[in-house]
């Protein structure tokens, strides 16, 4: 988000990345928001996918380019793996239906839920350590003399 107002040649892209993890970051706090009403984590994601998508339109200019930048990149790999384990098997091997095959008799949910937190941890882990390694990216581009202002 802050390197959205840092590079307007890239504004609409940045827009788009944030509101992406901006929802994400909703639906993981869904316990929070099923307080309110259960289910109601939708109408927060909504809202900020509706006004991201709003926003970047506005930039549409400066998506494309900074997206093919970005899959060219090696972050790219960190980050999509992480999204992946996160996506995909973190909800496979939390599901309960799995476990309860798997273990029969001897189904607990704590091990389920075990299970699945580790493995979003470690998805999670790798989203963060790609994102560490944009702004290290972004940093040393910033301090390249020809990228003074």
């Amino acid at each position: 988000a802050f390197s959205a107002k840092l590079y307007p040649q890239a504004r609409g892209f940045l827009v788009l990345v944030t509101g992406f993890f901006a929802t994400m970051l909703i639906r993981e706090a869904d316990d929070l928001f099923n307080q309110i009403q259960h289910g109601f984590w939708k109408y927060p994601a909504l809202m900020v996918t509706l006004l991201t998508v709003l926003y970047a339109r506005k930039c549409s200019g400066t998506v494309k380019q900074p997206l093919w930048n970005f899959l060219d990149s090696k972050n790219f790999v960190y980050i999509t793996l992480g999204l992946t384990i996160v996506m995909v098997f973190s909800r496979i091997f939390g599901s309960g239906h799995f476990w309860r095959h798997v273990m029969a008799d001897a189904y607990l949910p704590v091990y389920r839920n075990i299970i699945q937190e580790g493995i979003e941890l470690l998805g999670y882990v790798l989203v963060l350590f790609g994102s560490i390694l944009v702004c290290i990216e972004v940093w040393h581009q910033r301090a390249k003399p020809e990228y003074k202002q």
